[in-house]
């Protein structure tokens, strides 16, 4: 299972950790619920995978859903616990006439927020040792519970903006 976008830590030549991990999807016909919802869980499931490989307690992620960025993280703080949770959501601009919008005080603070959190929580652990006595394996079976059939008709429990 690859996402659609990782940011990774690279020193040098070698290819370390992901940071981050992310799905996007365009405004369109074929893209709806059901797949804004599977790719949320794939979010959820490679946040999760990064936090056991890399020994990390805290994790973010974020969706794309045409000009609509919304953050994740998720964090392990108990035994077998995980934690996916929204911090932030955004609007990108269309055009080169909105970006006077974009560059707003809010959106600012937003970002530093992000950035504040990714900087201050998604690092390797100082104990590694108690992050991965927590963890618990991804269960290979994970995919079963989405269900495979599409209608429209049916509510969303999640919230996705059209």
């Amino acid at each position: 299972m690859r996402p659609d976008a990782t940011i990774t830590k690279i020193q040098q030549l070698k290819y370390g950790y992901n940071l981050r991990h992310g799905e996007v999807k365009t405004i369109g016909s074929t893209c709806d619920n059901h797949a804004l919802a599977h790719d949320l869980f794939r979010v959820s499931v490679l946040a999760k995978d990064t936090l056991d490989h890399n020994k990390l307690s805290h994790a973010l992620a974020f969706q794309i859903h045409g000009f609509k960025i919304t953050f994740y993280m998720m964090t392990l703080q108990f035994t077998r616990i995980y934690t996916l949770f929204e911090i932030a959501r955004m609007n990108f601009p269309r055009s080169l006439t909105e970006i006077s919008t974009f560059l707003s005080l809010k959106n600012i603070k937003t970002l530093v927020f992000i950035s504040e959190i990714f900087w201050s929580c998604c690092s390797p652990d100082s104990k590694p040792e108690v992050v991965k006595s927590r963890y618990h394996p991804t269960l290979e079976t994970l995919y079963e519970l989405v269900d495979g059939s599409k209608n429209r008709h049916r509510e969303c429990s999640l919230h996705f903006e059209p």
